[in-house]
């Protein structure tokens, strides 16, 4: 069978308490045949020690090991001590010039030079689309979010993305999308996980038969 070119991080929602942390986290796990799937920790109200018991946690799980490497946010000493584990920094972090992760998030083609000259091999690029996790703001769209990824094969799309806005970005060729509301209040991860799947393939095999 051949690996699908989709990559589906879940990115933790902050709205859980531990207990609800741990449920999705073990059913996204659990769905490693799915699709091609990570976990980002990003748990902006834990302390680094909660982050890494979640963590180790999560490691000693079954079919954890079938998982890309998770991600860790904005938590350096964490991240150090995960074998494999990758960081991921916010954007006001490119301000300091001594900053240097493995993603980035960016929300311009200005910030994501700036990344890509300090290293990073992932840029995080959001919200695309209108989300919760950002009431009220308009989302950046797809433009932008397309002039990166001309120049930068890693860009993973977030904000907004469930079901119904997938297929959007796998027209245009997205590869790696993000995701915490679309998975963590879903009453059945894996169905949506395949649901997001074929719309995301039918919609990028069109854009490539169309676009060449």
């Amino acid at each position: 069978m051949q690996e699908s070119p989709l990559v589906i991080t879940y990115v933790t929602d902050p709205d859980l308490d531990e207990a609800g942390q741990r449920r999705v986290v073990r059913e996204v796990v659990a769905c490693a045949q799915v699709a091609r799937l990570r976990i980002a920790f990003r748990l902006p109200d834990s302390t680094d020690e909660e982050v890494r018991v979640l963590i180790d946690w999560y490691s000693g799980l079954a079919n954890a090991d079938q998982l890309l490497p998770p991600l860790t946010h904005n938590r350096p000493a964490v991240t150090e001590a995960i074998p494999g584990g990758e960081a991921w920094l916010p954007s006001r972090c490119l301000r300091d010039e001594q900053a240097h992760a493995d993603a980035f998030s960016v929300h311009s083609q200005d910030e994501a030079r700036i990344a890509i000259a300090r290293g990073a091999s992932e840029l995080i690029y959001g919200h695309v689309f209108a989300s919760d996790s950002h009431p009220g703001e308009s989302p950046r769209g797809m433009a932008t979010l397309a002039a990166i990824a001309a120049n930068m094969p890693n860009v993973t799309a977030i904000g907004g993305i469930n079901e119904q806005t997938i297929g959007a970005l796998g027209a245009i060729g997205i590869r790696r999308i993000a995701v915490i509301r679309a998975i963590s209040r879903s009453p059945d991860i894996p169905s949506t996980l395949r649901r997001m799947e074929e719309s995301w393939h039918a919609a990028y095999n069109e854009g490539r038969y169309e676009h060449g």
